[in-house]
């Protein structure tokens, strides 16, 4: 009798018992999928990947502006701390609400690129991650992180040596990963741009022989012209690109060349600017998506715009090739030149296309070596956004020889959270926040410096990058 009776009272044991947990019904049914949540922050990236095994992890944290709206979206997604938080790369619109993230709603564990990059906010999350002792672990290329459930994450890009000269260093050096669950994977391009998608079909598809084809494209860039190439899209073979960008902003992002391409490569394109949140469901076989809102006439009007913009790029290459040249805003200076310009100074736009770098940021513009031009940056100008101090990533990450994984799902995985030692195990230069000079790695002098001051960098350039000068005693 007990056997008979037992299949069919089973369901409605199992229905109670998620209702005494308090749990609704449908999160049993998303026990064994794999959510990625691409938030609406306005003209920046957030992303929340809920892993079947309840593993969270946020992929960085917005605008300043949303920081408030973001934080109120991982209450309501998320119970207690996050399990890791990934910093991409340090621009504002990628880090703006990452130290009230850190403050108030907390990590085990923190990814960063290691890239240095001079600025208050990211001085901020540096101070934010040293006050609540946060580990923090280098993310590189080959690391991968265990998210449970089946869902892994790996790293694609950066890689070493760190790509110096370029529009925009920090971008083409961004944390790039490609999550794996069962048969469906995501692409998540952050903010990389052509250099680093050319390093990622090198290194990882040709030489590696690794496949990245991805459901889904997290578009690079928010829709930038700089990325999202062809020959990258041509592996990745997405069935859906999602861009993350803000209404009306003033870049132009989504570009109709950046749309174009990922309409050409067969994905279905959708926009936070015009959809609102997206919602991306993996059951392991297919994807399917839920977004805010419809799209609506705007949606109409930006499939028109892609249209128009491949007719235009097949008639006009000149023309689009001339236009791709120009920078979005921010900072440009020739590859030649001591000196840097505003992006719509006319003496800057006279660089020659394979000359030009662009700079985000006046700290960007600054920490190159470069001056500011005195045709278009006046004294007036610059004093208003004054660079502050660079400063170091949060911590020295461990030798990722030995450690090239990271489980955030089994219980043993403790050890993945322990401090990080700050002694540089890469070899490499050292110094002090604090000081002026910088040090072989291996001399007497960077080991008296204080762990919760020092800093490491991978060569003697980006040292001397960083404003300081060798130390006479070990004269690196």
């Amino acid at each position: 009798m007990k056997t008979t009776r037992l299949p069919k009272i089973f369901p409605a044991l199992l229905a109670l018992f998620f209702l005494c947990l308090g749990l609704p019904l449908a999160m049993a049914a998303d026990a064994a999928s794999l959510k990625v949540h691409v938030l609406d922050v306005g003209q920046g990236d957030a992303i929340l990947v809920s892993s079947p095994a309840g593993r969270n992890v946020l992929i960085d944290a917005g605008t300043p502006e949303s920081t408030q709206s973001l934080l109120a979206r991982l209450d309501a997604l998320v119970r207690g701390p996050l399990d890791l938080i990934v910093m991409t790369h340090p621009h504002a619109d990628h880090i703006g609400g990452m130290a009230e993230v850190l403050r108030k709603k907390g990590t085990k564990l923190f990814l960063d690129p290691g890239f240095d990059h001079a600025s208050k906010m990211y001085a901020g999350v540096v101070t934010a991650l040293e006050e609540l002792a946060i580990p923090v672990k280098r993310g590189q290329a080959g690391r991968k992180i265990d998210l449970g459930g089946g869902a892994v994450m790996e790293l694609l890009a950066p890689s070493q040596p760190f790509h110096k000269g370029t529009r925009s260093d920090a971008n083409a050096n961004s944390i790039v990963a490609h999550l794996r669950f069962g048969q469906t994977a995501f692409y998540l391009a952050a903010d990389s741009e052509h250099e680093t998608e050319q390093r990622v079909l090198e290194e990882i598809v040709k030489g590696k022989g690794q496949s990245i084809r991805s459901n889904v494209y997290k578009v690079a860039h928010h829709g930038s012209r700089h990325a999202s190439s062809d020959e990258l899209l041509a592996e990745i073979q997405p069935e859906i690109a999602v861009i993350s960008a803000g209404k009306n902003n003033r870049y132009g992002h989504p570009t109709p060349e950046a749309m174009a391409r990922c309409s050409k490569a067969g994905a279905k394109i959708y926009r936070t600017d015009l959809h609102g949140e997206v919602v991306l469901t993996s059951d392991g076989k297919k994807v399917t998506v839920k977004t805010d809102r419809e799209g609506g006439d705007e949606e109409a009007i930006a499939t028109a715009q892609v249209a128009r913009s491949a007719r235009d790029a097949s008639v006009e290459p000149a023309k689009a090739a001339a236009s791709a040249a120009v920078p979005e805003g921010g900072f440009i200076a020739s590859r030649k030149s001591k000196s840097f310009h505003a992006a719509t100074c006319r003496n800057g736009q006279k660089i020659v296309p394979q000359n030009r770098v662009h700079l985000a940021t006046l700290e960007e513009a600054r920490a190159s070596g470069k001056k500011p031009a005195r045709c278009c940056l006046k004294d007036d100008v610059l004093t208003s956004a004054a660079a502050a101090p660079a400063m170091d990533r949060p911590a020295t990450p461990q030798s990722d020889a030995q450690d090239s994984d990271v489980s955030l799902d089994a219980p043993d995985s403790a050890a993945a959270y322990e401090p990080i030692a700050a002694a540089p195990s890469e070899g490499g230069y050292a110094s002090s926040k604090r000081s002026k000079k910088f040090h072989k790695a291996s001399c007497g002098s960077a080991a008296k410096i204080k762990p919760a001051n020092k800093i490491t960098f991978a060569t003697r350039e980006e040292a001397v990058a960083s404003g300081r000068e060798p130390a006479k005693d070990c004269k690196p």
